[in-house]
């Protein structure tokens, strides 16, 4: 959820943790500039970048964890 500079990251860790029984991996699809979430995903939670793909005329950046590391 991007809020601004700031970034709430309680929903993430509510899914990810949630998962944890029920998913081998989250995934997460960070849109192209958006620093914040790449912060809170990849460098926070340590998910892997998995490539970048374009929907809709956007560049995404698909980003992904075991279930249990992207809640630790």
């Amino acid at each position: 959820m991007r809020t601004g500079p700031a970034v709430d990251v309680s929903p993430s860790m509510a899914v990810a943790v949630a998962a944890q029984a029920r998913a081998e991996a989250v995934v997460a699809f960070i849109e192209a500039g958006n620093a914040p979430s790449w912060r809170v995903h990849v460098d926070g939670f340590g998910m892997t970048p998995l490539g970048d793909y374009e929907a809709g005329g956007r560049t995404y950046s698909a980003v992904a964890a075991a279930a249990g590391e992207a809640a630790a």
